[in-house]
């Protein structure tokens, strides 16, 4: 990433959706030449930007105004960077934020729709979710820490949203959730994210067993279980140039 790219930003607000979402909303003055109306965007954070340990991390802009931004951390204690800064997090804090990079919507142009993730894809989904026309009508399964970590989002009527409760990185519980959810009629259009060994269940379901067509389907690993960003960035890469068809 360019560091002529970032931009330094400090924390505003701290407020905790859920027992594991926090909310953290960025301002600053170097935020004045951000690029507005992206919210569903990625952005990466840079930590200890000037060290030799630097380590980069990938988020979805929640929600986004004109002078600040919020981005969803899920947390799960000290055991990684970015949750560990989040958890930390006070007021005045700055980050290093490089972006924002386009994010992979759902494609609207189908007669139903299928959205699928664990809590790191929530931010994105909810994205989506909001921006579906008000006569969408499908499916969003959402994998979650506890019952307590289920939120009320914006969605369209027609949409059915089921919260999967299972500790982060079980991806069989998602899947199994997602292969038992019932399948409309009609083209439909496919968005799921989540840990590596689920994406790559999940492709296999939506893909191999529901035949969707590729400019009809998204489906992304966000992390892999015991595997940092930059590794698990080049097994991400390997594994789509393996499945190009």
């Amino acid at each position: 990433m360019n560091k002529r790219q970032r931009r330094c930003l400090e924390i505003i607000q701290i407020k905790d959706i859920t027992p594991h979402m926090r909310r953290i909303t960025f301002a600053g003055d170097e935020y004045s030449d951000f690029p507005q109306n992206v919210a569903g965007s990625y952005i990466k954070l840079v930590f200890q930007p000037d060290s030799d340990q630097q380590s980069v991390r990938t988020y979805t802009i929640r929600q986004q105004r004109a002078e600040s931004f919020d981005v969803d951390f899920v947390l799960h204690g000290d055991s990684g960077v970015a949750s560990a800064w989040a958890n930390h997090a006070q007021i005045g804090d700055q980050c290093h934020i490089g972006g924002p990079g386009k994010g992979q919507m759902i494609n609207q142009d189908a007669d139903w729709f299928f959205l699928a993730g664990d809590m790191t894809a929530l931010p994105a989904i909810s994205v989506n979710l909001e921006q579906l026309p008000t006569d969408a009508r499908g499916h969003a399964v959402i994998q979650i820490e506890s019952p307590d970590d289920a939120q009320d989002l914006e969605s369209p009527k027609g949409i059915n949203i089921q919260w999967v409760v299972a500790p982060i990185g079980d991806t069989k519980a998602l899947i199994t959730a997602i292969e038992t959810t019932q399948w409309l009629n009609g083209r439909v259009a496919v968005w799921g994210a989540c840990e590596f060994e689920g994406m790559r269940a999940m492709r296999h379901y939506f893909k191999q067993e529901r035949h969707v067509a590729k400019q009809d389907i998204y489906v992304s690993s966000y992390w892999k279980n015991g595997v940092a960003e930059d590794e698990h960035k080049k097994i991400k890469k390997l594994d789509s140039e393996n499945n190009m068809a």
